[in-house]
């Protein structure tokens, strides 16, 4: 119970540090903000909510909200396991 504050503060450094790099890096990108939002959502929410996300505004977005949140799901887990042989 005591690591629930911990945990959330962490989640919400994390969005913030995503939220900043975004904005700075969309300011100066070949990309629309549109893209670097759908992006976004892909990266903190997967394929699924990203794909609901630019369904709503931007459909042509769809399928790279889908393939690039699924690429996402594949890296962050061979990552994930790689960091948890490292520090186990």
């Amino acid at each position: 119970a005591a690591a629930g504050p911990a945990a959330a503060g962490l989640a919400l450094s994390a969005l913030a540090v995503h939220a900043l790099l975004l904005a700075a890096v969309t300011r100066y990108a070949p990309w629309t903000s549109a893209e670097a939002l759908v992006a976004s959502n892909a990266c903190v929410g997967g394929p699924a909510t990203a794909a609901a996300f630019a369904a709503t505004r931007w459909p042509e977005l769809v399928a790279p909200a889908v393939i690039w949140g699924t690429v996402g799901y594949a890296a962050g887990t061979g990552l994930g396991l790689r960091l948890f042989s490292f520090v186990m």
